[in-house]
């Protein structure tokens, strides 16, 4: 992601990020997983189920919401490497998981649900 790309990330997050604690926080008291994963994208991709539109949210960034395990069933992340990643996943009441793609790269970052 070059800055560019990132600094406009931080900005649309910061619009939306009272929605995406909702539906974390639904993901999470409902049980469909220990690891919610959100996955931020400019272009189309085939993760998730979309929780924020671009052209809705007048943002750059699309949004889907996702698992661990979805991750695992479609190999972006290997069985072998589901323990490693448990072991760094941060606390989802306190920070937001993103699997952050661009035309050149994908990369999990952990952004806190509030600035400390």
């Amino acid at each position: 992601m070059n800055e560019q790309q990132l600094e406009i990330f931080k900005e649309d997050i910061s619009s939306v990020l009272s929605t995406i604690k909702d539906i974390a926080e639904e993901i999470l008291s409902s049980e469909i997983t220990k690891y919610p994963v959100f996955v931020a994208y400019l272009d189309e991709i085939n993760i998730g189920r979309q929780i924020i539109d671009k052209e809705t949210y007048g943002i750059e960034w699309n949004i889907n919401a996702s698992t661990l395990e979805e991750f695992v069933a479609k190999n972006i992340i290997m069985k072998s490497r589901v323990e490693p990643f448990i072991k760094v996943y941060k606390n989802p009441v306190e920070y937001i998981c993103f699997f952050i793609v661009t035309a050149q790269s994908g990369s999990f970052v952990f952004v806190p649900y509030k600035n400390k």
